[in-house]
């Protein structure tokens, strides 16, 4: 089983490595604290070109986690505001 894991995470990282390393790092961030050894062992690890494109990836997935979340609290406000409007 543990092969298998160990397969999966190098051909994730051969297939696309700022993607791998983009999601690495969210994973550190995520939650209560940080895996601060993560966040050091990705950023010392990787080359300066590297380094910005794996952060753009991140902040694209860290986008799209905020935009997934947005559009319920966008719809709640646009609600409560359009029945104020219908009220008055």
């Amino acid at each position: 089983m543990r092969v298998c894991v160990c397969v999966c995470f190098i051909v994730r990282c051969a297939k696309n490595p700022q993607l791998y390393f983009a999601r690495r790092l969210n994973a550190a961030m995520k939650g209560v604290g940080t895996d601060e050894d993560t966040l050091i062992r990705i950023v010392v690890g990787r080359s300066e070109a590297s380094l910005s494109a794996t952060l753009a990836k991140c902040l694209i997935i860290l986008r799209d986690q905020i935009g997934r979340r947005t559009p319920e609290t966008n719809f709640d406000n646009n609600l409560c505001s359009t029945s104020t409007l219908e009220a008055g």
